[in-house]
Parts: structure tokens; C-alpha cells; sequence
């Protein structure tokens, strides 16, 4: 991971700028995959006003990291953009990774999304399957 690169895009995102949108834009193309994760939070916390970033954040939907994939369609949300975002936010609460489906209802709530009977259903599935972790883990 290349630490400065992350520090800096996470402080070019809380600055909450829409100056820094055009930077944001070209670090979601950055090859680590947590300056590209702080890029999308950067564009989540714009959120209207990042909508010309909607090309590259649709683009950062099929990222190799769910982290970068989730921020991305938390961003889309914020932006108005559902469609595709609430799609790939689905596929993350259905993933294998308790954490990825967790961060996935996260955004669904941080960006508002009304919730359609399958998002509802596959977020209370995460609740079920956080609450066996913790069982598990209080048992040990």
C-alpha cells in the first residue's frame, strides 16, 4: 500500500471541495485500491455535486476491491444515481465477506436509499449473519 498516496486522497476527500473533483476523478484510476477507495468517498461526500464524476464512479462499479465498488455506489446514491449502484451494492450484501456486506448496508443507509423488498431482505440477512458472528466469537 503506498501510505502517503492514501493519506492525501483520504485528506483531498474530507475536505469536501468542489474544487478537488477533478483530482478525485483521476484518483479513481490510481492503481492502489485505497487511494481509489478515498477518491469515491471523496465523490460520495460531493454529492450533487459530483455528478460529472458519474462516468468514472460507474466505472469504479466493477473494481477488483468491494471497498472501491461499495464507495462507488454509495457515491452514485448520494448523486441520484441508483440504478446500476443499487445493483452492486446488492451483489456486496450477498457476499461471502461478512465485512464487504456489512460496509454494503452502510451505504445503503449513509446514502439513503429506499429499500426495495430484495435490498430489505438481503440487509436484514447481514443483521442475522452479524449477530451469529458475535454469538460465535461471545462463546469462545
Amino acid at each position: 500500500y503506498e501510505l502517503e498516496r492514501i493519506l492525501e486522497a483520504s485528506e483531498l476527500a474530507s475536505d469536501r471541495s468542489p474544487g478537488n473533483l477533478d483530482r478525485l476523478v483521476r484518483l479513481l484510476d490510481h492503481p492502489d485500491p485505497g487511494v481509489r477507495y478515498w477518491a469515491a468517498v471523496g465523490c460520495s461526500a460531493l454529492a450533487g455535486a459530483a455528478l460529472p464524476a458519474g462516468p468514472a464512479l460507474l466505472r469504479s462499479l466493477a473494481d477488483g476491491s468491494p471497498c472501491v465498488r461499495t464507495a462507488a455506489a454509495e457515491a452514485l446514491c448520494r448523486m441520484g444515481e441508483q440504478g446500476p449502484a443499487v445493483k452492486t451494492l446488492r451483489k456486496e450484501l450477498a457476499s461471502a465477506s461478512l465485512l464487504a456486506a456489512l460496509h454494503a448496508a452502510d451505504s445503503l443507509n449513509f446514502a439513503q436509499v429506499p429499500l426495495d423488498p430484495l435490498s430489505r431482505s438481503l440487509v436484514k440477512g447481514v443483521g442475522g449473519r452479524l449477530n451469529r458472528a458475535y454469538a460465535l466469537n461471545a462463546f469462545r
